[in-house]
């Protein structure tokens, strides 16, 4: 959506602990100067700062170019972990939805396990004892 509204009214709002260390509590947003300077203003005002050694490593990491190539290499393994894990479902009899050319998540289903029906019976059931 941001990239949609290039960023006129839409803010987008992200950090570095997927993908540079989990421990890194740093993120960052992109949007409109105006709206980023209040919000910047704002976030002094509270107090709510990240600890500033990570800020340090994110930057540094960022400058050097590490990150970059950290970055590809953390994608190259979760496509390789994908298709890994897509093709045992398959062997396993699981029907994926699609197959998404990147990202954390899979969507599958198995054709003779129909968790929506269990779920609405067990949501049924609840609601017939309340």
């Amino acid at each position: 959506m941001a990239s949609l509204d290039q960023l006129k009214r839409v803010v987008y709002i992200s950090s570095f602990s997927k993908t540079i260390s989990p421990n890194l509590r740093v993120g960052y947003m992109a949007g409109h100067p105006e709206l980023i300077e209040d919000l910047a203003q704002l976030k002094m005002i509270a107090g709510l700062t990240s600890a500033e050694l990570s800020e340090r490593i994110v930057y540094g990491a960022l400058i050097d170019g590490r990150w970059r190539k950290h970055a590809k290499t953390l994608r190259e393994r979760l496509t390789a972990a994908h298709e890994k894990i897509a093709a045992r479902f398959l062997e396993l009899g699981f029907e994926l939805f699609t197959e998404p050319k990147a990202g954390m998540f899979l969507w599958v289903r198995h054709p003779q396990i129909d968790f929506l029906q269990q779920e609405i019976a067990r949501a049924q059931k609840l609601g017939a004892a309340a």
